[in-house]
C-alpha cells in the first residue's frame, strides 16, 4: 500500500516540476538561437535594448546615448516587440516619465540631509 503512494508521486512530482522546466529551457534556447542584429531585447536583469553584433557566445547591446554593453547569449530572456512595447505603455494611458515628479524640500531636516549636522545653532 505504501509503495503505490510513491508509484503516483513520482509521476506527479515529474509532471508538475520537471516538465514545465524542461518546456522553459527549450522556449529559452529557442530565443537565443534566433537572435539577429536590429532585434529589440530584454535580458535577464531587465535592461532593454537592440541587438548590435551578435557572435557564437556573446551579443552587444546598444542601450541609448551611444551606449554599448556586452552580454553572454544565455542573458538574453526575451524579444521585445515594437507592438507589445507600445502597447505596454499605452496600458496605462502615459509614459513612465509622466509618473516622475521632482520636488524640492524646503523644510529644515533633522537628520542632517539639508546640509547641516543636525543640530540647531548654538547648541554646542
Amino acid at each position: 500500500m505504501q509503495y503505490l503512494i510513491f508509484v503516483f508521486l513520482i509521476p506527479a512530482f515529474w509532471l508538475m516540476l520537471v516538465r514545465p522546466q524542461q518546456r522553459q529551457r527549450r522556449t529559452h534556447q529557442a530565443v537565443v538561437a534566433s537572435l539577429a542584429v536590429g532585434q529589440r531585447v530584454m535580458t535577464v536583469g531587465g535592461l532593454i535594448g537592440t541587438l548590435t553584433r551578435v557572435d557564437a557566445e556573446t551579443v552587444a547591446l546598444d542601450v541609448g546615448d551611444g551606449t554599448e554593453l556586452t552580454f553572454a547569449r544565455s542573458f538574453i530572456r526575451q524579444q521585445i516587440d515594437d507592438e507589445a512595447e507600445a502597447g505596454a505603455s499605452h496600458a496605462t494611458g502615459h509614459d513612465v516619465e509622466e509618473h516622475v515628479e521632482l520636488t524640492e524640500r524646503t523644510d529644515d531636516r533633522p537628520d542632517g540631509l539639508d546640509g547641516t549636522d543636525g543640530h540647531a545653532e548654538g547648541a554646542a
